[in-house]
């Protein structure tokens, strides 16, 4: 199937083809095949470079361009959502009007309504949904990427919550959905009411293996031995990478960790600043206002070796990433953000430990998912005739273990994040704040509508919804009459500033005690 075959506005079918886009991949051919372009909701569970972003931006431009209304793009990072946004910008000329909104959860954003996509993080846009602006009513399509992360604990009741709001709101828009790694991609599609298209299909085969005493073992049996000339595995694969003319993303657990790597690469490798790096550089060095940080960035970046995390500004990361395809940067050590979502391939990929480090926990595996995401990074379309993702062994046994879990293993169910006290009350309140009030109808209808009534009983959801009922109520932040609940003006105020009504009542508490208030005292409440 082509492109061309695509029931799209003329002109954007002018913009397709001088784009040079032509053959639609498998995975693309299915979704369309399954009524993509006829409304239908689908979840699309496909490898990275599949073709689910460039199908998602045709679908938006054509729900706009056809008449049928305004698009909403999700994404779960800032840096993501201004990704997006600047996707769109290729499409200027067709004068759509597309708005990034990623800060103030205090506000309902009007000026939306002039806008025809809106690019997003889910929490602005929950925050939005808590405030009912009127241009909800005009919004055809949500897109949401990287909808595994209804699975992370922070994030994932948000999307969740945001999910089951939507589709209350604005019952006859369109869902697309989108994920590399979804291990339950039935159960999440039904609770979607979405068609299902998984696939395994790749544009690049993937090749995964465990580096071990100096050898790479494959994990169909082929195994390659490398020149360990720095009796350090990350080194050694890093060097014999850029030796063999490719690119290397090193995933590592922290931001101060990726510093310290990225240091000891460009020094120990000591490879040769090229004409690209050398302008890029000089670029980094005023990047920012922070001095040290620039000077760092820049000096790394003449040896053909960065540093990425979400401590850096949107535009010294999109500098990187910038080099990084066009050659002047060889190797980038990152924290796993830069697997949720950048399109950023790089012949291979090295996961320096399959260990995360967790406040109060210790250190803990990462999960199958996780691991599937970094994997997703390797193979330039186009470049490289595979790409490779290599985990790093210290015994034999531990190579078994990975090769268990990681490389041979499925990725993680995704789990609803919403069944406990703290998560439920606040986001049963916000629904019942964006409704203007509600009763024990209403609240069923929304649970009907959360991942959660599909993976908790019955008489667990029962008890989730009286005990938040009940410190609602005590609380001061809904008006309990029969079965009708009416947020009162204090649950409106701690529902659109997106706090914890337990948070709001120990603030109520603290200010109520009739002393002073300092700045101190402010601080040590928050």
């Amino acid at each position: 199937m082509l492109f061309s075959d695509l029931p799209l506005h003329p002109i954007l079918r002018k913009k397709v083809e001088m784009r040079g886009i032509r053959g639609l991949y498998p995975p693309q051919e299915e979704a369309v095949k399954k009524g993509l372009f006829n409304g239908k909701n689908i979840l699309m569970v496909t490898n990275t470079a599949s073709g689910k972003t460039l199908l998602a931006e045709i679908l938006a431009i054509n729900t706009v361009m056809s008449g049928r209304g305004k698009v909403v793009y999700l994404s779960p990072l800032k840096a993501l959502a201004d990704e997006k946004f600047r996707d769109f910008g290729q499409y200027s000329e067709l004068n759509l009007k597309t708005i990034l909104t990623v800060g103030n959860y205090d506000s309902a954003e009007p000026r939306i309504e002039w806008y025809d996509i809106v690019c997003t993080t889910y929490e602005k846009m929950d925050s939005i949904v808590r405030h009912r602006p009127s241009w909800l009513n005009e919004v055809a399509l949500i897109i949401i990427d990287e909808i595994h992360y209804l699975d992370d604990e922070k994030r994932g009741p948000v999307l969740e919550s945001l999910i089951a709001n939507l589709k209350l709101i604005m019952p006859s828009a369109q869902f697309f959905a989108l994920s590399a790694t979804v291990g339950n991609a039935n159960e999440i599609a039904s609770w979607l009411e979405a068609e299902l298209v998984e696939s395994s299909w790749r544009p690049v085969p993937l090749k995964e293996g465990v580096f071990l005493n100096g050898k790479i073992i494959y994990s169909d049996g082929e195994t390659r031995r490398i020149k360990t000339k720095f009796s350090s595995p990350v080194l050694d694969l890093v060097y014999d990478t850029v030796e063999d003319g490719g690119q290397a993303i090193v995933f590592v657990n922290s931001r101060r960790r990726a510093v310290s790597l990225a240091k000891t690469v460009g020094e120990r490798l000591n490879l040769r600043p090229n004409s690209e790096s050398d302008e890029l550089s000089e670029k980094l060095r005023h990047s920012s206002e922070v001095t040290s940080l620039n000077e760092e960035l820049a000096a790394l970046v003449r040896s053909g070796v960065s540093f990425h995390h979400a401590g850096l500004t949107v535009e010294q990361r999109r500098e990187i990433e910038r080099g990084f395809r066009g050659g002047a940067i060889k190797i980038i050590v990152a924290t796993p953000t830069l697997a949720a979502g950048v399109n950023l391939p790089a012949r291979r990929v090295i996961i320096e430990s399959s260990e995360r480090y967790v406040a109060g926990e210790g250190s803990e595996p990462i999960k199958i998912l996780e691991y599937k995401q970094f994997a997703g990074r390797a193979g330039r379309p186009g470049y490289d005739e595979y790409g490779e993702a290599i985990l790093i062994a210290k015994t034999k046994s531990d190579a078994e273990d990975l090769f268990a879990t990681y490389i041979n293993g499925q990725p993680e169910k995704i789990r609803s994040k919403m069944g406990t006290p703290y998560k439920f009350r606040t986001h049963l309140l916000s629904f019942i704040v964006t409704f203007d009030g509600s009763n024990d109808e209403g609240i069923s209808r929304y649970i009907s509508k959360l991942l959660l009534s599909k993976q908790l009983r019955k008489k667990e959801i029962a008890e989730l919804v009286s005990e938040s009922i009940k410190m609602l109520t005590e609380g001061n932040f809904i008006l309990a009459s029969g079965n009708a609940y009416i947020p009162t003006e204090l649950g409106r105020y701690v529902s659109e500033l997106y706090i914890d009504p337990l948070t709001a009542l120990y603030a109520i508490k603290a200010l109520k005690k009739g002393k002073a208030i300092t700045e101190f005292s402010v601080m040590h409440l928050i």
